[in-house]
């Protein structure tokens, strides 16, 4: 929770909107970024693989920045000046939960003559109580 407050609190300094979908699974996040054309996006994320691979993954609009583009983007932060007194930015948090959900569900059922109740499919999920236990509960609700 610090972490994700300090990350809030430096990105609204620079007087950027930022919507707040809690905890999600990094697909979540791309749904929502391609659905509702975002600029950017940042997850922190403390996966399941070593400590030091934890960290943010930012995106500018679809793409993945690493390496080389992600010092460049620190730079071109920390060279900008802002007028604190003109910035004005919004921090709304939403749930995003239920229209991925649909558009999972929608994917899995097109172009089948059965009916989703009708095809029952074999899913094993290994989630490691990682950000998709958020979302598999209320997707298994519906199988």
């Amino acid at each position: 929770e610090k972490l994700k407050e300090q990350i809030i609190a430096g990105i609204r300094w620079r007087c950027v909107d930022i919507i707040d979908l809690n905890i999600v699974p990094t697909s979540l996040l791309n749904f929502h970024n391609h659905v509702n054309d975002n600029d950017a996006s940042v997850m922190i994320t403390a996966s399941h693989n070593p400590l030091n691979w934890n960290g943010f993954k930012i995106n500018i609009g679809a793409k993945s920045l690493s390496g080389k583009q992600l010092k460049e983007l620190c730079a071109i932060c920390h060279d900008q000046e802002i007028e604190q007194d003109r910035c004005y930015s919004s921090y709304q948090v939403i749930s995003y939960t239920k229209q991925y959900i649909d558009k999972i569900l929608e994917v899995s059922c097109k172009n089948r003559t059965a009916s989703f109740d009708q095809y029952l499919p074999k899913i094993i999920w290994n989630i490691n109580f990682g950000a998709a236990s958020t979302i598999i509960p209320l997707l298994t609700s519906y199988l």
